[in-house]
């Protein structure tokens, strides 16, 4: 699958130029100059948009090609994605019509050529920004030195909106499946062979021909991109090799292709992106069959029977669920339920809470190997050489290379925690994942780790036990946490002769310590550079310290207090306010409490900013990171309740919160808010972010997924087990459903006296409850104690073995009871603690970071059980659900935005509904329950 040499007449076309020659725009793409962003001197926004007949006459005239401008005053507003030189389309034009079968029939016209400019800028739909009503923003991020802070000349980075997800015939996709799976052999051969595992998949739907499907068109990419697949070889549906069986596999080829044309191309990694998400919505989604506990499996001829006596109450039985797709809240919600569980699960096996929180960016601006490695890549692909020591040049780069920057991330961070986590900090056990967050490098990961000693939860449980103060157990914690960790909060220029900080290697202002120059730069260096003597690794340490481990605020970090509009900022990395910044200084060492109402290790410390780390980890990653000890004063075999919450709390409130988005949206809102012009260029950006009910994807999060990297990965394997009688709907021998993990525990041999949780976990698999409420309410309620039951209860085979024989019980009573025996697992009780509290205690309910969503009290019961195939690594055993309905005003029958084929028919229709639209009623709502997407598009209706 080759896409052929690009020729010199489609070589470096700018945007417009390459809008001006496609007979498709698969997207409208809103260009925002003089956007103020790390590094970039503008930002590109893309909407896909379906797309409509292929144009026969080009050029296009510049009013219908699909770009909109919006210009900051005082600012830097050119840019050459606007350049436009007419010699140079009307080449491109006719090598296309000579050479391209896909652009063979195209109209070359001569008029529309004549109102291009011969070299020069591309005058688009343009809208205007005050920058003096925008207020500008300081977030810097934790480590504002390992980024290009300083603004160049070198381009804009991108990001992509997605759209919403196909609509499905749910009640006809039922039914055709049943006839499907309870036909003869011969007629479900080849649905045997597509389906992988025979399990019972929905079909890809397609679509009609107005608009054009993206995947139903032979040619669909070859028309939208003809710089790209400039003979028409190498598009999707022409010529594709067996090895390429997917799209994003395809997509995944591509980006790595010889020239690397496709990975520095503006936007065909987003459309590609979007059309995967949107295709994977369907195919990732699967049936279950409602059944109660204990009913027998449905027979494929008993089935068959009903079905042709006309008995269709099977489809009654079946409930359908899409997959909740990578990157969603939906998706991070579940990998918060399977962290949680590991974290239960370790309790169970003796292991404790984890021994610390841990986290590593990525300097890519910096790292020595991955400046080689694109060195290498550009050299062997283009053969130039690029001189990347240029800030420019550097940012360039990275912008058209996020597919090696993701994959040189996951595989260092793999390595990492083989070669220094697992031998260095003694870690044996973990779970972290990735996230594309604004102003920490393109990329970071995060994540809690255990250590094989079950320090330094041993250590403080034995000093517990002796008896020893507060004090004593500060010390010795401290003692530990030095030699075992590295653990400091003093700058490692130390004191003089006479006591005093040095303060002369302190970066100003508290210091005088001048930047070094680029060749003593630690963040390009390797560990094994600076190892050869304890005085170069000193020096080394005192370096990366003034670069990444001198906390600056910034609005990164400083935030209003809870339940409060107005005041002084704090920072939440606890360094003072706004008015009083900075630590106390402090030579003593103690145990306090966090805003959190946690403990935690605070170090003696001589420099107000200095963030209390581990210099290993500061010296084995080398970029902005963290390791914070956690606390357990009970042991690991019986970790306390409040404990267990405390962990819990922080799994729900930050470990799987979903990505960020890249804040462009946010910026296009402000910049059109604040826009004197009332001109049709702000209405139509005005229609595109009221659409834009989603968040954006940065270039790196989209290499991430056409790679198929994992988005999180973990020493353990999970297995969700429901407790319910539902199973999958696959056709296993002569019945209609797959045998379920409790199916398994009902059938486990005599002798086996366990729980149906403790069964689970002798496989080495991390449990995932679902088939009911995972987490308790108080007072507690039927449902979520007979879930509990049903999972901790040991050695039962029927429903009569926990509740007794009569006919009246409460599961609820039964729970009471199992409670206060030692047979109740800890994190059980500390669930329903949490629960008790959060009702009890306002203090713990203000500090509880769970959500209605999170917590899934309203979530039928058999929402968990589906685990579709996972896509790659250790996302395979994800749970991954989507129930999300979208609310009762949501349009299902939309396949996509209705973005118009050209900005001039959006503009029109506007302008249009503007005219006629001239009053509004207002509903009676309080804008108090409105979520941040309502509000988002509230104040986009009142603000203009």
């Amino acid at each position: 699958m080759d896409p052929g040499e690009m020729p010199d007449e489609l070589k470096e076309m700018s945007v417009v130029e390459q809008q001006l020659i496609c007979r498709l725009s698969p997207a409208i793409h809103v260009h925002m100059l003089g956007h103020v962003g790390i590094a970039a001197n503008g930002h590109c926004v893309t909407f896909p948009q379906n797309v409509n007949e292929p144009a026969k006459i080009l050029p296009k005239l510049p009013t219908d090609i699909d770009v909109l401008r919006v210009t900051r005053k005082g600012k830097n507003n050119t840019s050459k994605d606007f350049r436009c030189r007419r010699h140079k389309i009307q080449n491109a034009l006719e090598w296309l019509k000579q050479h391209n079968p896909a652009y063979s029939d195209i109209i070359i016209s001569e008029a529309n050529l004549s109102v291009l400019p011969a070299d020069g800028e591309l005058i688009v739909n343009c809208l205007n920004v005050d920058s003096e009503n925008i207020s500008e923003h300081s977030d810097k991020g934790p480590a504002p030195l390992q980024t290009c802070v300083n603004e160049t000349d070198a381009g804009v980075s991108d990001s992509c909106v997605l759209l919403n997800d196909p609509p499905v015939n749910i009640q006809e996709e039922i039914s055709n499946t049943i006839q499907s799976l309870t036909g003869d052999e011969e007629e479900n051969l080849e649905t045997v062979i597509n389906h992988k595992k025979k399990e019972a998949r929905i079909p890809w739907p397609t679509r009609a021909n107005e608009p054009i499907s993206e995947f139903t068109t032979r040619i669909f990419f070859t028309l939208s991109f003809p710089t790209l697949f400039p003979r028409q070889q190498g598009d999707f549906h022409i010529n594709r090799p067996r090895t390429c069986t997917s799209l994003s596999d395809w997509a995944d080829h591509l980006m790595w292709y010889k020239d690397g044309r496709f990975a520095k191309h503006q936007y065909f990694k987003f459309i590609v992106h979007n059309m995967i998400m949107r295709k994977r919505a369907l195919e990732l989604s699967s049936f279950i069959v409602k059944q109660k506990l204990g009913e027998e499996h449905f027979s494929i001829d008993e089935i068959r029977e009903k079905i042709r006596g006309g008995d269709t109450t099977i489809v009654d039985k079946l409930l359908y669920f899409s997959a909740s797709l990578r990157g969603t809240s939906q998706y991070w919600n579940q990998r918060s339920k399977e962290l949680r569980a590991l974290v239960q699960y370790q309790i169970n096996e003796g292991n404790g809470l984890p021994s610390f929180f841990t986290t590593g960016s990525c300097a890519e601006y910096h790292f020595k190997p991955l400046r080689n490695l694109l060195q290498n890549y550009i050299g062997l692909t283009t053969g130039e050489s690029p001189d990347l020591s240029d800030r420019s040049v550097m940012f360039k780069v990275l912008q058209q290379h996020t597919h090696v920057i993701a994959q040189y991330f996951d595989l260092r961070t793999q390595a990492y925690f083989k070669e220094v986590m697992k031998p260095v900090f003694g870690v044996n056990a973990f779970w972290y994942r990735r996230e594309f967050a604004k102003s920490r490098g393109m990329i970071h990961w995060h994540g809690l780790c255990w250590r094989s000693d079950k320090e330094p939860h041993v250590l403080l449980s034995d000093a517990m036990c002796a008896g020893m103060n507060p004090e004593d157990r500060a010390n010795k914690l401290s003692g530990w946490a030095k030699a075992e960790l590295g653990m400091t909060a003093s700058h490692p220029a130390g004191k003089n002769v006479e006591g005093e900080p040095r303060k002369e290697f302190w970066p100003p202002p508290e210091g005088t310590a001048q930047v070094p120059p680029e060749d003593k730069n630690p963040l390009i260096k390797l560990l094994m550079d600076v190892s050869q003597s304890q005085e170069s690794l000193l020096e080394d340490h005192l370096l990366l310290t003034n670069r990444i481990n001198i906390h600056r605020c910034s609005d990164y970090c400083l935030c209003l207090p809870r339940n409060s509009r107005h005041g002084e900022k704090v920072c939440r990395m606890e360094f003072g306010s706004e008015k009083h910044p900075g630590k106390a200084v402090r030579d003593e060492l103690s145990i306090v409490l966090d805003r959190n109402r946690n403990e935690r290790l605070e170090m003696s410390r001589d420099h107000p900013f200095l963030v209390q780390h581990s210099k290993y980890h500061t010296q084995g990653w080398r970029a902005n990171g963290d390791i914070s000890i956690i606390l357990s004063k009970n042991g690991p075999d019986n970790p306390s309740v409040d404990e267990i919450i405390a962990t819990e709390n922080y799994i729900t409130g930050y470990a799987c919160k979903g990505n960020e988005g890249t804040s462009a949206l946010n910026d296009l809102f402000n910049d059109t808010i604040n826009s004197s012009e009332n001109s049709t260029v702000k209405s139509v950006c005005t229609s595109l972010l009221m659409n834009a009910v989603k968040r954006d994807v940065s270039s790196t999060e989209a290499a991430f997924e056409l790679s198929s990297i994992p988005l999180y990965r973990s020493s353990h394997q999970f297995q969700s087990v429901s407790i319910t009688g539902a199973r999958m709907l696959e056709r296993n021998g002569f019945t209609l459903t797959k045998q379920s993990p409790l199916d398994k525990y009902l059938q486990r041999p005599q002798g086996d006296t366990s729980s149906f949780y403790q069964f689970i976990s002798k496989s080495g698999k991390v449990p995932v409850p679902s088939g009911g409420p995972i987490y308790a309410t108080w007072p507690l309620i039927e449902d979520y104690s007979r879930t509990m039951l049903l999972l901790h209860w040991p050695n039962w085979r029927k429903v009569s073995d926990i509740v007794g024989e009569c006919d009246k019980y409460s599961w609820v009573d039964v729970l009471h009871n199992f409670l206060v025996t030692d047979q109740c697992p800890n994190f059980l009780k500390a669930d329903i603690e949490r629960a008790r509290l959060r009702i009890t205690n306002d203090q713990a309910e203000e500090n509880t970071v769970e959500s209605a969503e999170t917590r899934g009290e309203d979530q039928p019961e058999w929402m968990d059980l589906i685990a579709p195939d996972g896509l790659v690594g250790s996302d395979i055993e994800a749970n991954e659900i989507d129930f999300d309905d979208g609310g009762p005003c949501y349009d299902w029958t939309k396949t996509s935005e209705a973005y118009p084929d050209n900005a001039n028919t959006f503009i029109d229709s506007v302008t249009k509904e503007t005219c006629e639209e001239a009053t509004l009623d207002i509903p009676d709502v309080d804008l108090g329950n409105l979520n941040p997407e309502q509000k988002f598009a509230y104040k986009i209706v009142w603000k203009i």
